[in-house]
């Protein structure tokens, strides 16, 4: 969606491979930190009658346990979309880390999901990239999708 000075709104960086990265792992790590924390605040305020240290405490490991669920998920996604979309994800991967000189001169058979899973920096990589990636790879499963409809209908209509 354009704006009046002639920016999409996709172009801005929260909407971009690391800082969509960013907003899902908060979302993520806010949503599990208020069902820990409140849950923690009640079971503490019926124990001992106060909410405040119960609820802090479960608040900050909520956090971090939802973020960190989140990470995990979206790697394993990652890793998927890898094995099927390797030139997709490398481009994607490429393109949100231009300052990384090994990944320009590699071919396209290094982007598999054993590389990726060598090291934490790899992985936050890949699912940067993954992310970044996920309109066209939604477009992939539409198109997909849209062939699946036509045979069916063909063949439904074959059949009368």
């Amino acid at each position: 969606m354009p704006s009046k000075h002639g920016i999409e709104l996709t172009d801005c960086f929260l909407y971009s491979g690391p800082g969509l990265f960013m907003l899902r792992s908060l979302v993520s790590g806010i949503s599990t930190a208020t069902v820990v924390g409140v849950s923690s605040g009640m079971v503490g305020s019926m124990i001992w009658g106060t909410a405040g240290l119960p609820f802090l405490i479960g608040s900050s490991l909520g956090f971090a346990f939802g973020s960190y669920r989140w990470y995990e998920v979206a790697t394993r996604e990652a890793m998927v979309q890898l094995d099927l979309y390797p030139a997709l994800l490398q481009m994607h991967i490429t393109s949100n880390f231009p300052w990384v000189p090994d990944l320009h001169s590699r071919k396209r058979d290094w982007y598999t999901a054993e590389t990726f899973r060598r090291s934490w920096v790899m992985k936050s990589m890949l699912v940067v990239g993954w992310l970044s990636a996920e309109s066209s790879l939604r477009e992939i499963r539409e198109r997909r999708e849209a062939r699946l409809v036509e045979e069916y209908v063909a063949a439904e209509e074959d059949s009368e």
